[in-house]
Formats: structure tokens, sequence, C-alpha cells
């Protein structure tokens, strides 16, 4: 569920889909097909916990969700990066409690040359 609420997010944010295209869409789950399309974003679920208040489960889930931007260059990693914090920081919509953006690591693949950055959200949704 939460991977189709995200995957609408991302398709309604113009400043990422023209970068990462519409038809098809370059947003996959955990891994990308060989010979890509650059740039894409890849996704993962790290870890979630039921959020528990005095009187019991809060109704809420807190997950962590790793994207995983990649582009030929370092720039259009970038774009995707502020494209992507614009959109997710401080969300509130639908059964998305809370959004905040953490923790932008890079790396880069000589070998490939590709470039690729870290985005890791913290959200709190009602599942």
């Amino acid at each position: 569920m939460l991977s189709a609420i995200l995957t609408t997010k991302v398709a309604s944010l113009t400043a990422v889909t023209a970068l990462i295209g519409t038809s098809p869409m370059r947003w996959y789950p955990q891994t990308y097909k060989q010979n890509p399309v650059y740039p894409l974003i890849t996704y993962y679920i790290i870890d979630g916990v039921d959020t528990y208040a005095h009187s019991g489960y809060s109704g809420l889930t807190d997950i962590r969700v790793q994207l995983s931007l990649w582009a030929k260059t370092f720039t259009e990693c970038e774009a995707l990066l502020q494209a992507l914090q614009d959109g997710f920081r401080g969300l509130r919509e639908g059964t998305i409690d809370r959004c905040f953006c953490e923790d932008h690591g890079s790396d880069y693949n000589e070998t490939t040359q590709v470039h690729k950055r870290y985005l890791d959200l913290m959200i709190g949704y009602r599942p």
C-alpha cells in the first residue's frame, strides 16, 4: 500500500517526472532493469515500526524509505534530489501524517560512470 502511495506522489511531482519520464516512469522497487535509461530512482522500504502511546497503538506506523537516485551527471542527480526534497519535505496528505527528509549520501561508480545520491524519508502514515 505504501508503495502505491509513494508512486502516486512521485508521479505528481512535475520537476521529478521531467527528469525520470512518465511513460514509463523510471521508478523501481529495489533494483532496475539491465541497460537502464538514466536518470532513474530505486526505492527500498528499510524498516518500520508501529507507534504507541500510553493508551496503546496510535494508528500510525513510522517507516524509513530509502530512495536511490541514479544519473549520468552529478548535476542531474542534484536536480533530482532537490525536486524530491521539495515534494516530500513536510508532506501531509492522504494517509501520510508526516514526512521528514534525512541522510543525503552520495556515490560514484567509475566502471559504469553513474552518479548516485541517497535520500532517506522518515514517514508516519496510517496503514
